[in-house]
C-alpha cells in the first residue's frame, strides 16, 4: 500500500507541470525576450545566467533591457537559458483524481478494518 501511495504521489507531481526548454542560442534568445516573444506576465520561469546562476521567478514585466520578476530584475544581454512551465488540464485533473483516491483508500481501508473488529467483539 505504501508503494502505491509513493508512485502515486510521483505521478501527480511529474503530471501537473509542464516544463519547456527555449532551445535558442542567447543572442537569438536575448533578441526574442527583448522583442517580448518569450514570457507572458504571470509566468513562472527558470533562467539561466552567462555567470552560471540559475534564477526562478514569476514575470512581472519585460522590457527591452531586462527581465523584471517578482524580487529580482535580470538584464536581458546576461540570459543564456530559460525554462518556462506550464499547469497542464490534464495533469491537474488526474493529479486531483488520483489524490482523491488515494485519500479515500487511505481512509476507507482502515475504517473497515476497525469496523469488523468491532463488530467482531476485539
Amino acid at each position: 500500500m505504501k508503494l502505491f501511495v509513493v508512485i502515486m504521489v510521483v505521478l501527480v507531481c511529474g503530471g501537473c507541470v509542464t516544463k519547456n526548454v527555449v532551445k535558442l542560442q542567447p543572442e537569438q534568445l536575448q533578441r526574442k525576450i527583448a522583442a517580448g516573444e518569450v514570457f507572458t506576465p504571470g509566468e513562472y520561469v527558470t533562467v539561466g545566467t552567462a555567470a552560471g546562476e540559475k534564477q526562478s521567478l514569476k514575470v512581472v514585466a519585460v522590457n527591452d533591457v531586462e527581465l523584471i520578476g517578482d524580487k529580482v530584475k535580470i538584464p536581458i544581454d546576461t540570459i543564456v537559458s530559460v525554462e518556462t512551465r506550464e499547469a497542464t488540464l490534464l495533469g491537474t485533473t488526474a493529479g486531483v483524481a488520483v489524490g482523491l483516491t488515494c485519500g479515500y483508500l487511505l481512509m476507507a481501508i482502515p475504517a473497515a478494518v476497525i469496523a469488523k473488529l468491532a463488530l467482531a467483539g476485539l
